[in-house]
């Protein structure tokens, strides 16, 4: 799957907090806001429903 970019606008106190998070679990930001995307969808779906993505 081709990877896509996304810009987050983020204020300086949330960043540091986010490079902290990410730098404690050993991961790097980017990696630790996917794990956590995942995680929150992955809880969506099974709280409220499956997200059916049309592969087109």
């Amino acid at each position: 799957m081709k990877l896509k970019s996304l810009t987050l606008r983020l204020d300086d106190q949330l960043l540091c907090k986010i490079r902290y998070v990410a730098s404690y679990d050993g991961r790097s930001m980017n990696q630790q806001i996917i794990q956590w995307i995942r995680k929150y969808i992955d809880h969506f779906e099974k709280q409220v429903e499956t997200i059916e993505i049309d592969d087109k």
